[in-house]
């Protein structure tokens, strides 16, 4: 059986299986190939099972903890599901939840169109900074909260620059808005 997964994980999963291969014909003995198979797709199985809750449990934290980082509000349940699995992972998310509201603040404060994509650019450049330092949960995370507020401003950006055809920029009328 092929594993994969987190490396140190791996090899522990598969000394894990050897240690109960070999204990299992230690206390047994030689009781015919057919039992010594069943044992062993036993312990393949927990093995299996567990790297597939493990995953799974992975999969939630990482769902809950990109929710925090965006601002979304989460039930209880699942903020005590994250601090029972990966309390770290939570600490970081709400570390992250709190940059992403200062940055959402730079940006209502940015003048032009430009300055919001400088900030925005520059703190995309960070987190992707972060993630090839070693810390891929806060970059991720921080990348996912500096996604959540660029098209926060995009949106809400698009909305104030619709303006009536009549008018301009400046409040002066089009050259060419004459009907023929």
């Amino acid at each position: 059986m092929k594993i994969i997964g987190n490396q140190v994980l791996v090899d522990s999963l598969q000394n894990l299986m050897q240690n109960k291969k070999k204990e299992s014909e230690k206390n047994l003995g030689f009781m015919g190939s057919s039992l010594n198979q069943q044992l062993n797709e036993t312990s393949s199985n927990s093995a299996t099972s567990y790297i597939a809750e493990k995953m799974l449990d992975d999969m939630i934290v990482d769902r809950i903890a990109k929710k925090i980082a965006r601002g979304e509000i989460i039930t209880g349940e699942e903020k005590e599901k994250i601090r029972a699995i990966n309390p770290e992972k939570l600490r970081k998310a709400e570390e992250v939840n709190k940059q992403r509201q200062e940055i959402g603040q730079r940006l209502r404060n940015a003048k032009t169109r430009e300055e919001a994509q400088t900030i925005i650019s520059n703190e995309k450049s960070s987190a992707i900074a972060i993630i090839d330092k070693g810390d891929a949960e806060y970059g991720e995370l921080l990348l996912e909260a500096v996604n959540k507020e660029a098209t926060d401003y995009y949106k809400k950006n698009r909305i104030q620059s619709t303006k009536l055809p009549s008018e301009s920029v400046k409040g002066r009328p089009h050259l060419f808005d004459i009907k023929l």
